[in-house]
């Protein structure tokens, strides 16, 4: 519930990762790091589809 009482209800389609783009807002549960508006975004990236993006983790290449 917000400061109103009523509860918080998002009206725009965005994902929730801009929210921690320059700090720590959002709960570990989220998964989404800390100001990741860095150059190397410490190994995640963000995915963009037709409806939202999302982060994931980059996969390591593996050479034999």
């Amino acid at each position: 519930m917000g400061r109103s009482g009523r509860e918080f209800a998002q009206k725009v389609k965005r994902s929730v990762a801009w929210v921690n783009k320059s700090s720590d807002f959002l709960k570990d549960q989220c998964h989404v790091p800390e100001s990741w508006w860095v150059e190397n975004n410490k190994g995640w990236c963000l995915m963009r589809t037709a409806e939202s993006g999302c982060w994931l983790r980059r996969q390591m290449r593996t050479y034999q």
